[in-house]
């Protein structure tokens, strides 16, 4: 199974009003069209947007990604259908010791 298209759910006014990130806040006032749901305002997030439990979590609805810190982390993922995701706090050198090592056991990195 795939997953469905995601909807991007903006912050009212973000699109007319440079000052306005497009990140979400929920409406609030008392004449929101939005918070009431007018047709053909925007979409706002709810129980049905969540994605199928069978491809929740999955890199493209087919495989899992685990972050990993350290050389270790990488070889547990050896033989798994997985991918891994270098995490940010992670220095050069030590990125640079689990790059090798996942190419040499077969993890593809997402961010290597």
């Amino acid at each position: 199974m795939l997953k469905r298209m995601k909807v991007k759910f903006k912050r009212q006014d973000s699109v007319t009003h440079k000052r306005v990130p497009s990140s979400w806040r929920a409406p609030r006032g008392i004449d929101n069209k939005l918070r009431i749901e007018r047709r053909g305002v925007g979409y706002v997030p709810k129980i049905g947007w969540r994605t199928e439990k069978a491809t929740r979590g999955l890199r493209g609805g087919k495989v899992a990604e685990a972050v990993v810190s350290n050389v270790k982390d990488v070889e547990a993922l050896k033989g798994r259908k997985a991918v891994a995701r270098i995490a940010a706090g992670v220095g050069e050198l030590k990125r640079a010791y689990m790059r090798r090592r996942a190419k040499e056991i077969g993890v593809s990195l997402v961010n290597g």
